[in-house]
């Protein structure tokens, strides 16, 4: 036991140490544009360099990329940095329960999206 708590530690340090290395805030502004009993739509933007904390998925999602945009994906475990690009228009779907993990915003502008969260 004591050496999964001393593991999720060092894990958690060394990302925290990446990422104020790299420079990231943690800062976003989101935007509830639909919300009823079945779902709620919301849009995301985080501007270049901003991260979004890692959290787990209270429901499932739909994520909608509504301009070309680069951002990096921190590892929770590991810490291992990966670039990623999507284009405009592209979609991806994320289950109730999964871990988000923390993102970088390494585009050249605001990275813009939809999250569209199922009830």
């Amino acid at each position: 036991m004591r050496t999964i708590l001393a593991t999720a530690i060092a894990s958690s340090l060394i990302t925290l140490g990446v990422v104020k290395l790299m420079g990231a805030k943690t800062d976003y502004s989101e935007k509830t544009l639909l919300d009823n009993k079945r779902a709620t739509v919301t849009e995301r933007v985080m501007e270049v360099n901003s991260a979004r904390d890692p959290h787990t998925r209270a429901t499932d999602q739909i994520i909608v990329f509504l301009n070309d945009t680069a951002y990096d994906r921190v590892d929770p475990q590991s810490g291992k940095i990966e670039r990623r690009t999507r284009k405009a228009g592209d979609i991806l779907w994320h289950d109730k329960g999964e871990h988000a993990p923390k993102l970088i915003n390494r585009g050249a502008g605001p990275m813009r999206s939809l999250v569209i969260a199922l009830k």
